[in-house]
């Protein structure tokens, strides 16, 4: 059964994992034995992907998802930061121990992927989610 309301909070993980593997590839690129103008345009466009990431992610209120209201299983409605909502229906699900990545087709048809780490629900609601979510999609014909 899937729970009715998942009240979404800030995602200290995503934050923490976003920023590692920008910096990885950074000092990886850093370590390859190229130029030092190459080497230095490289890390420039990883840094900007990785402020670009975290702009969106954590800077531009209007298109977080604050909760989640489940109608019934195809039918979900998204709260915005901002206040707006939109109504959704679940395509698709892969569920993870750490992680469950949701996508949502949106009213206007297009595809809203939604990544949901364990910290950004208490354990338990996280843990009936991706329960619900492995018996769906075990029900589901491939």
């Amino acid at each position: 059964m899937l729970p009715s309301t998942l009240d979404l909070k800030p995602s200290r993980q995503l934050r923490y994992w976003t920023l590692g593997i920008h910096l990885f590839a950074a000092v990886l690129i850093l370590l390859l034995p190229l130029t030092p103008l190459l080497k230095s345009l490289f890390v420039v466009v990883i840094l900007t992907g990785l402020w670009l990431q975290y702009k969106k992610l954590f800077l531009t209120p209007k298109n977080i998802v604050r909760a989640i209201y489940i109608q019934n299983p195809e039918s979900w409605r998204l709260k915005m930061a901002d206040g707006g909502a939109e109504t959704a229906r679940l395509e698709h699900s892969i569920v993870f121990p750490r992680l469950i990545v949701l996508y949502l087709r949106r009213e206007n048809g297009k595809i809203r992927s939604l990544l949901i780490p364990r910290d950004a629900l208490p354990a338990d609601q996280h843990r009936r989610l991706r329960a619900a979510l492995r018996l769906r999609n075990s029900d589901t014909p491939s």
